[in-house]
């Protein structure tokens, strides 16, 4: 197989992992709770990364001048992250998070690296940042049904 097919199923297969975190992540907190599933989760990520990457030349470990930063992503982007994301199963549609997430993970990021990082905002960025308040939003009434749409 070519080097550029297998680098398309890889994608495929990634996008299909990626999709099928939010149903399961739904079934999965109707009966255990989130906290549980999270550490599931991640104790099987953990086994076969450390097999992967024993398999590949070992793990890389991080020099003690970045061990901050290294545990602070691990808090936040990850085990923050995670919580809040199987929290939000219990309350909501998980078609509502597949949607949501991946379409504002780039606007937060944005707004988070121009202040922190200074980054630069464009023109274009902007516009988007503006036409996302446009975006049509769904309220809940709390029993996970969504009520009509609103722009």
């Amino acid at each position: 197989m070519s080097e550029r097919r297998t680098a398309y199923l890889l994608l495929f297969a990634m996008a299909v992992c990626f999709g099928g975190t939010w149903p399961a992540g739904k079934l999965a907190v109707e009966d255990v709770t989130p906290f549980t599933v999270a550490a599931a989760r991640f104790t099987l990520a953990t086994l076969l990364l450390a097999f992967w990457a024993s398999r590949r030349g070992g793990l890389v470990r991080p020099g003690r001048r970045d061990l901050p930063l290294v545990l602070a992503l691990g808090a936040t982007a990850v085990a923050g992250y995670n919580a809040l994301f199987l929290y939000g199963l219990e309350l909501a549609p998980a078609s509502d998070g597949a949607i949501i997430v991946p379409g504002l993970a780039p606007v937060f990021s944005m707004l988070i690296a121009w202040p922190v990082l200074g980054e630069r905002i464009g023109g274009r960025a902007r516009v988007a940042v503006l036409r996302m308040r446009r975006c049509p939003r769904v309220e809940y009434d709390g029993s996970g049904v969504p009520s009509a749409p609103r722009a």
